[in-house]
């Protein structure tokens, strides 16, 4: 008696290990890669962040890092995109600093 192997599993979307959801795979494949990237930055952030005189990195949730210097806090939003960040995409999160930062 032979044993069958089972058929290699096929990248198309008809095959035997197609998604159910297309779109759903896509967010959760661009979500992992997001984790991947900010870790890496975190990572990056460690090695050098002694030269820079910080004391702490702290990692909120793997996307967000705060870096704590003896006289000042920097807090980094950590994100992955497709394609090239337009000054369009940032322009009203950078208008809204002079709201919120104290004269």
């Amino acid at each position: 008696m032979h044993d069958k192997k089972p058929p290699p599993a096929s990248d198309t979307a008809t095959g035997p290990t197609a998604p159910l959801n297309a779109a759903q795979l896509r967010r959760i494949t661009s979500l992992h890669r997001g984790f991947t990237y900010q870790n890496l930055y975190a990572v990056g952030c460690l090695l050098r962040l002694r030269q820079a005189g910080a004391q702490t990195l702290l990692m909120e949730l793997d996307e967000d890092l705060e870096v704590v210097l003896p006289d000042r806090y920097l807090y980094l939003q950590v994100k992955t995109r497709q394609g090239n960040l337009m000054w369009s995409d940032i322009r009203g999160s950078v208008e809204h600093v002079p709201r919120v930062r104290p004269a």
